[in-house]
């Protein structure tokens, strides 16, 4: 089962996104040590609670811009999800350039016009979303454009004018962000 060195054989189990999911882990005979020994070795980072992912799978030069990334998708795509990213979430998801973005919360938008709310880690904004979503990596996620739009109205000039640019750059039209 280990090593020489005690670290254990098998490969960690990771989804579609490169994510190692806790239960998964242990599902599949890894131990809460063998875990806690792999982020203290920094072998492992911690996404969010109860998900990782392997070290070598984010670039050093990247690393808070990725792990945000993987911490949004895996609110979007964790056991029984029904959020929606949006917002800079979705812009991270996306791939669209942000300038100066807020990072301390998953943005999502819950599809109706109220029970918005704001917590540590989680904004729920509360508004329809009308189909303008799209299914990336296994999460939903608003379009480029309502991406875009959401990102713009609660920016500054620049930081519009910076999501803006991205969008268009994406393949999005003009008519599509008005």
């Amino acid at each position: 089962r280990s090593g020489c060195d005690g670290r254990m054989d098998l490969p960690l189990p990771r989804d579609l996104n490169g994510l190692v999911w806790r239960k998964d882990a242990l599902d599949t005979g890894h131990t809460e040590k063998e875990i806690a020994d792999l982020i203290k070795g920094r072998d492992l980072f911690r996404v969010c609670r109860g998900v990782y992912v392997e070290a070598a799978r984010v670039p050093e030069d990247e690393r808070f811009a990725e792990l945000y990334r993987l911490r949004c998708l895996a609110a979007g795509t964790g056991p029984g999800s029904t959020w929606t990213l949006s917002h800079q979430s979705a812009a991270a998801v996306l791939g669209l350039e942000l300038l100066k973005p807020d990072r301390s919360r998953v943005h999502v938008t819950n599809g109706v016009c109220q029970g918005g709310m704001r917590r540590r880690r989680r904004q729920v904004h509360a508004a329809p979303l009308n189909g303008s979503t799209v299914s990336v990596n296994g999460a939903h996620v608003t379009g480029v454009a309502r991406t875009a739009v959401d990102v713009a109205a609660g920016g500054t000039f620049a930081q519009k004018l910076a999501v803006f640019d991205s969008a268009l750059r994406a393949g999005c039209t003009r008519d599509e962000l008005e």
